[in-house]
């Protein structure tokens, strides 16, 4: 498993704003990752090999649930 250097936020920004994540995950040999963006009251959230750069946009309470829902392990698999 290769290691991450730890990069500063304003280092993983791209082109439009989003911060890219430092966690990936492999499915189906695939490498996985996440790019996110939190302003004007909603959370943005998109694949970062998606060359069309589908966004899905959540409000700030659906984030905040979501992210309860994660720590609660209401996503385990």
């Amino acid at each position: 498993m290769p290691r991450y250097k730890k990069l500063p936020l304003k280092d993983r920004m791209d082109e439009d704003g989003f911060a890219v994540s430092l966690a990936t995950h492999i499915t189906n040999q695939r490498l996985t990752c996440v790019a996110v963006k939190i302003g004007d009251g909603q959370v943005q959230v998109r694949d970062t090999k998606d060359l069309g750069k589908t966004t899905l946009a959540f409000s700030d309470a659906e984030w905040s649930a979501f992210i309860r829902g994660v720590k609660a392990g209401e996503f385990d698999v």
